[in-house]
C-alpha cells in the first residue's frame, strides 16, 4: 500500500491589495499499481473543491454586490469541472 497526498489552491485578487486563498488537499491509501491514476483523480477532485469553494465565494459576495470579475482563464477552468465530474464519476474511491 502506498498513502498519495494531492492538493490544488488557487488565489484571486479582489482589488485594492485584497486576495482570497483557496486550498484543498485530499490523501488516501492505494495498492502501488494503481498509484498514477489515483494521483491523478485525487489532484482533479481537489481541484474540483477549490472551484466549489470559488464558485460559492463569489456568489456570496455578489450577494452582498460587492462585484468580482474573474477572466477567461477562470472560466475555462470552471467549464472544465464538468468533464472532471463525468471522468471521476466512473472511477470507484
Amino acid at each position: 500500500m502506498i498513502k498519495i497526498t494531492r492538493s490544488f489552491n488557487r488565489k484571486i485578487s479582489l482589488g485594492d491589495y485584497e486576495m482570497a486563498d483557496f486550498f484543498a488537499s485530499r490523501e488516501l491509501e492505494v495498492e502501488e499499481k494503481d498509484a498514477t491514476q489515483t494521483s491523478k483523480n485525487l489532484h482533479d477532485l481537489c481541484e474540483l473543491d477549490v472551484i466549489d469553494s470559488m464558485n460559492k465565494f463569489i456568489k456570496e459576495r455578489n450577494e452582498k454586490r460587492v462585484d468580482i470579475t474573474l477572466g477567461e482563464q477562470w472560466q475555462k477552468e470552471n467549464a472544465k469541472r464538468s468533464e472532471i465530474d463525468e471522468i471521476n464519476s466512473e472511477i470507484p474511491f
